[in-house]
């Protein structure tokens, strides 16, 4: 038996590319169609009148604490806990709506050429801290039996749950690009949406158990994945509404089985044939989703939601 454990911090700046990135694209809104959407920097006059202001470095804290248990020759369990704070994190706001009045006064400025058509903007913001406290735990074996026999086998838990400590509250915005506006106007940088993105959409436990076993040239393996349930805006709205109706879905969770079969020639050659989701497991989009994007299955699905896949590999060792 030993114990393992580390205490470590970080900071990273911001990338040329989130200080500076600057475009437009052309976005599809359920309710008014296509749309002229941008991302802009953060201190671009658009995004500071909405409350952006320069990107400055994260930091981070990070603890990990666990034990290596030595069951057998061939049987190992690990188990280990961590800890990872961001503070002041680099991520993209949600796409702020641009209001009829804001959208006015971004096509009567003229300071603001190639920018008037935009109805949605995003920008990188320093706006939260988050923590995420798991827990991970791996049983392995690896058994060998002579003849080129043996039996590789491992069951893997991962238990994480993502916390969000502090983030900016809704502004009220009374003037824009120098203009005062007749409404006061809200605005959050983070959105409901990436609220949910940020502790649901992603599973608190996953399990992977896999086995592998090799019989001469031939090898075989069989893979179990399980994620557990999420959360999701339907048509990744800003609000997580539609029409003034709650469009935040709950998900359930699934297991998902991975085969594969190979087999190895003139030792330095091999070849496999697998499935990937074998059962085609998936999620049907909701209605709204299918009938305005097309969608057939839920695109926050952790696994690919396109359903079962096969493939071929050949691979050479030298």
């Amino acid at each position: 038996m030993s114990l393992r454990g580390s205490v470590s911090t970080g900071v990273r700046a911001p990338t040329p590319g989130q200080v500076n990135l600057q475009n437009i694209q052309t976005n599809f809104h359920p309710v008014f169609g296509l749309i002229d959407a941008g991302q802009i920097p953060s201190y671009h006059p658009i995004a500071q009148a909405l409350g952006g202001k320069p990107l400055t470095e994260e930091s981070a804290l990070n603890l990990t604490f666990g034990t290596i248990l030595q069951l057998s020759s061939d049987l190992v369990l690990t188990a280990d806990m961590f800890s990872i704070t961001l503070r002041d994190r680099i991520a993209l706001s949600g796409s702020i709506p641009l209001s009829d009045e804001l959208t006015g006064i971004l096509r009567r400025s003229g300071q603001l050429a190639g920018f008037e058509t935009l109805q949605e903007v995003k920008f990188f913001s320093n706006d939260f801290d988050t923590r995420q406290f798991g827990v991970d735990i791996l049983l392995s074996l690896d058994r060998e039996y002579g003849d080129n026999r043996a039996t590789i086998a491992s069951i893997a838990y991962n238990w994480t749950r993502p916390e969000l400590l502090d983030f900016s509250e809704p502004s009220m915005i009374r003037e824009f690009l120098g203009e005062p506006l007749t409404e006061t106007t809200e605005v959050s940088i983070l959105s409901p949406r990436r609220k949910v993105e940020m502790e649901h959409v992603n599973p608190h436990h996953r399990i992977i158990a896999t086995g592998r076993q090799v019989m001469g040239p031939y090898h075989g393996m069989l893979r179990l994945n399980y994620y557990s349930g999420w959360k999701a805006c339907v048509l990744f709205s800003f609000t997580c509404t539609l029409g003034g109706e709650d469009v935040l879905r709950s998900y359930t969770g699934s297991w998902i089985v991975d085969a594969e079969v190979g087999y190895r020639f003139r030792e330095n050659y091999a070849a496999a044939f697998g499935v990937n989701n074998v059962f085609a497991i998936d999620r049907p989009a909701d209605q709204i989703e299918q009938d305005s994007q097309g969608n057939a299955n839920v695109p926050s699905t952790p696994w690919d939601y396109n359903g079962a896949a096969l493939y071929l590999r050949l691979s050479a060792d030298f």
